[in-house]
């Protein structure tokens, strides 16, 4: 009876999903969102500024150098701490927990160079399932990072197999909608942790 008890319990138990992003979390880039109008470039944002931008008449999203690995690589400055912090997650990992990237970057053009940039500064990226939430905007231009981000953290969290989550990020629009899903999953403990991309410090948003 006992034993039966505790397989039941080991059966059951739920894990700790962790989610860091990339811009300004776990590295700085020199990529930039160009904002096009008539052909032309009128506007480079940063990732904090494409986060609250809303787009003028007649202007479009430039992604192309967010998908540039070369770019990327090239000019990726790693956040310390941040690296550090998501090491440990991925050191510390119980059989139940999960450590994921939550970008809002779609596909790269190069994987194996953007892949070959994490293990470059010692984080075992290869244990680790990067998402890539922009894919999810060519369903729906123009839609934010907070609700790609959301799309696919529910899609994680509709598994059952985890009742915390502790994520990672440098925007406040990114943690914010931590507080909407609280109420679509109430027995999943949700923690949000804001990044300052200069020190690598965080504090504590939900």
């Amino acid at each position: 009876m006992i034993r039966l008890f505790e397989f039941l319990q080991k059966k059951n138990k739920k894990g700790t999903l962790n989610i860091f992003d990339i811009d300004d979390t776990l590295f700085r880039s020199e990529s930039r969102v160009l904002i096009k109008k008539n052909g032309k470039v009128v506007k480079e944002l940063g990732t904090g500024e494409y986060n609250t931008y809303k787009l003028k008449q007649g202007e479009q999203f430039d992604f192309s150098q967010f998908r540039s690995s070369k770019t990327f690589y090239n000019t990726a400055v790693p956040i310390d701490k941040m690296i550090l912090r998501a090491r440990r997650a991925v050191a510390q990992e119980n059989p139940e927990d999960k450590t994921i990237i939550v970008t809002a970057r779609a596909d790269f053009d190069n994987k194996s160079l953007f892949l070959q940039k994490f293990r470059d500064n010692g984080f075992p990226i290869d244990q680790v399932h990067v998402e890539r939430a922009g894919n999810l905007s060519q369903y729906k231009k123009g839609v934010k990072p907070n609700i790609t981000k959301a799309v696919v953290l529910k899609r994680y969290l509709n598994t059952g197999k985890f009742d915390t989550v502790r994520f990672w990020d440098d925007a406040e629009e990114n943690l914010n909608m931590l507080d909407k899903l609280k109420h679509m999953y109430p027995n999943v403990k949700f923690q949000g942790f804001l990044v300052d991309p200069e020190t690598g410090n965080t504090t504590r948003h939900i």
